[in-house]
């Protein structure tokens, strides 16, 4: 399992809205995390716990998803191919 403070490690870069001043599910989050990557926003996958974050991301035409915890998340994730075979619920191989 991975601890929270670990998380920033796992990901190239962060998007937190303290940081830019802005918070969900206003639109300006998802327009900036957009341009930021500099992508179509349908090839952005978004998760979150909470109905209206999920209903703002989806607004700005983003593919995000309701999760109540990693097994959802970890099953979206397979459904997309995008985890490594035999990686099991801890994430060790």
């Amino acid at each position: 399992m991975v601890a929270a403070d670990d998380m920033t490690r796992l990901f190239k870069r962060q998007f937190l809205s303290f940081r830019w001043g802005l918070m969900k599910p206003d639109a300006e989050i998802y327009l900036r995390a957009i341009g930021e990557l500099g992508c179509a926003p349908e090839r952005i996958l978004f998760f979150d716990d909470n109905q209206a974050n999920v209903d703002g991301a989806r607004a700005v035409r983003i593919d995000a998803h309701l999760v109540d915890g990693p097994v959802t998340t970890r099953e979206i994730l397979n459904r997309y191919g995008l985890l490594r075979a035999g990686t099991t619920s801890s994430g060790s191989t």
